[in-house]
């Protein structure tokens, strides 16, 4: 599993698209098959959408997260070819 090495912020109350991109990882001519999201206690992930190399999902902080609160949004693919792979953004709370 990958994740970025830096904190990302998200407001409490945002409503934001994040994007996660195999593009450099997938051999030519493989694509992406199903995705699937899983976040953490102040987070909820909207329905995955996906191109051949990319995922993208709306990710919901809660309006109650305490500031400076470190989540996690996890998506994991399974390409044609039956390769699977897990990607993770690190998103710290923080006020508006």
């Amino acid at each position: 599993m990958n994740e970025t090495h830096d904190d990302r912020p998200i407001a409490r109350g945002a409503a934001l698209d994040w994007n996660w991109d195999w593009a450099a990882w997938m051999p030519a001519g493989d694509a992406i098959a199903a995705a699937s999201i899983v976040v953490t206690d102040e987070l909820a992930a909207g329905t995955p959408t996906s191109t051949d190399t990319s995922v993208s999902a709306l990710i919901t902080c809660s309006a109650d997260a305490a500031i400076g609160l470190r989540q996690r949004a996890t998506c994991t693919i399974t390409t044609t070819a039956g390769l699977t792979d897990s990607r993770t953004i690190r998103l710290v709370v923080a006020a508006r």
